[in-house]
């Protein structure tokens, strides 16, 4: 099966939405490459230094047609092959419209492999590859034209090896006798909902909060409309979150709200924005309480212990079968099955997972030890 490598280059400092600076694609031998832009100004010529370089391409958004890209990434018989895939496919989803299919994400499937499920992109390439990323160009502002020829051959280092790379990785996954469980991993990212834009209604999960402040139900009711408001405020006006007000703020108003404009600082609270902030503050204290977030720390003393016994079984299970231990489970998931071992919506209840480790997991939270 033919496929591309993808990654991109954006820029991400003054926006909520970041600009989309420049698309690298490599493409297999047996892909079509008629099926995407080769020449300027769509496609971006560069120094090819090597054969991998010769099978990439460095599209520019700025003066691209979008479909072609698209169309791809919706063709269900080119595997598309990227490390972290999740930010690049969000930036790509939005430029292009589409949804993608058939993702193979290497820094997942590290973790099948004896490796780390979070190993860098230049790290994986240098144990893999033998290949040293350079790290020359990570200030470039890659919305900038002309781009020069060292910057795009960084950018095209990127992916030119990342076909070699999903080999070795699957030959090694074979070996182990993880490829199946590796595939199954794979696609989960083909679900849309991973790459849509979140619930404004959600936001107040973004939030860094003391949760043991929180002791009143109508304190959650004021942080989710007023992250709420924020997150909406910032994606119509493109502004990053903090520039319409700090977390600290929607905290401070949430615990204890102020009675007046003039009790936050018009450096907290540019002044803007502060009809709107006390408008969805008023408007928090007339709604119900019965609605309000779940924090998620309802954990006991006694259920955190168990998912501290928990992780270690996980651990043990996972250096056995060469699988990264976080791919079986965080701290939180460990929790939530301590709570509520029956869950069948559970990842320790479904797929590969519970043929790995589900049967363990419950028989670890048994004091007898018999088995379920």
């Amino acid at each position: 099966m033919s496929f591309i490598a993808l990654d991109t280059e954006f820029v991400w400092q003054r926006t909520y939405y970041a600009n989309l600076g420049l698309v690298q694609v490599a493409m297999s031998a047996d892909f079509d490459d008629a099926r995407l832009p080769s020449a300027p100004p769509a496609a971006l010529a560069f120094p090819a230094k090597t054969p991998e370089h010769r099978a990439v391409r460095l599209l520019d958004p700025l003066r691209c047609d979008p479909a072609a890209v698209a169309a791809v990434l919706r063709d269900a018989q080119v595997v598309k092959i990227l490390h972290d895939a999740g930010q690049d496919l969000q930036h790509l989803g939005r430029w292009c419209g589409a949804s993608p299919v058939n993702v193979f994400d290497t820094r997942i499937a590290a973790g099948f492999c004896g490796m780390a499920s979070t190993v860098s992109l230049r790290q994986l390439l240098k144990d893999v590859a033998g290949v040293e990323l350079e790290k020359t160009e990570t200030r470039t502002d890659w919305m900038r034209r002309p781009l020069s020829p060292e910057q795009l051959e960084y950018a095209a280092d990127d992916v030119a090896y990342l076909g070699g790379v999903m080999d070795w990785l699957l030959a090694k996954a074979k070996a182990f006798g993880t490829c199946d469980w590796m595939l199954e991993e794979m696609r989960v990212l083909d679900d849309p909902a991973r790459y849509a834009e979140g619930r404004v209604a959600d936001a107040w999960r973004r939030v860094k909060i003391p949760v043991r402040a929180f002791r009143a139900p109508r304190q959650l009711v004021r942080l989710r409309e007023l992250a709420a408001w924020r997150e909406e405020t910032a994606r119509c006006r493109n502004l990053p979150r903090s520039w319409v007000v700090e977390d600290k703020v929607l905290v401070d108003a949430a615990l204890n709200p102020p009675s007046h404009p003039d009790a936050i600082s018009k450096q907290d609270l540019p002044r803007p924005f502060a009809p709107a902030f006390f408008e969805t503050l008023a408007m928090a204290e007339t709604l119900p309480e019965e609605d309000v977030p779940d924090l998620g720390d309802t954990a006991t003393t006694t259920v955190r212990d168990a998912a501290t016994g928990l992780l270690k079984t996980l651990a043990a299970v996972a250096a056995e079968i060469h699988v990264d231990a976080a791919l079986l489970g965080s701290r939180a998931d460990a929790v939530r099955f301590c709570q509520n071992p029956d869950d069948p919506a559970h990842p320790l209840n479904r797929g590969w997972r519970a043929e790995v480790a589900g049967k363990l997991a419950r028989n670890a939270l048994k004091p007898e030890g018999t088995l379920l």
